[in-house]
């Protein structure tokens, strides 16, 4: 009988997947062919790629990943990462952003939900906005 995979060694064979397509597409920049289209560097988009991950698969995942394509958006929650996370990757993040979520309800008795980042703290909820959105917010070092 086989043993199911967990979730972090799904987690792991999906990122191998998408690692080997985005490296296939750059390959194929500028070839033609009548089955497949010309390749393409475009930036690589993940969320959560850690959230399942043990500290020790964490670690080796997050030093592969900014070698996975030209640029790499990572979406992150705090939960899902640990401080080796922001320390191992910092000499290869360009831009860092918090996503704050805009409600039109009022605060009333829910608590602020803030994060702090290099010393700032952010707000990740704001109440009583005109219209419910998400807002990318810059972070500044």
């Amino acid at each position: 009988t086989s043993v199911p995979k967990s979730g972090g060694e799904n987690q792991l064979m999906g990122l191998a997947f998408i690692a080997a397509l985005v490296d296939f597409a750059k390959d194929r920049i500028g070839d033609a062919n009548e089955l497949l289209t010309p390749g393409t560097a475009a930036p690589l988009v993940l969320d959560s790629p850690f959230g399942q991950l043990d500290k020790t698969y964490r670690a080796s995942v997050v030093k592969f990943v900014p070698q996975m394509a030209r640029q790499v958006v990572l979406l992150v929650s705090s939960s899902q990462g640990n401080e080796d996370i922001p320390k191992i990757l910092k000499p290869k993040v360009g831009m860092e952003y918090v996503l704050v979520d805009e409600n039109r309800e009022d605060q009333g008795t829910k608590h602020s939900e803030t994060l702090v980042l290099h010393g700032r703290e952010y707000q990740t909820v704001e109440y009583g906005c005109e219209r419910p959105r998400t807002r990318i917010q810059e972070v500044h070092t």
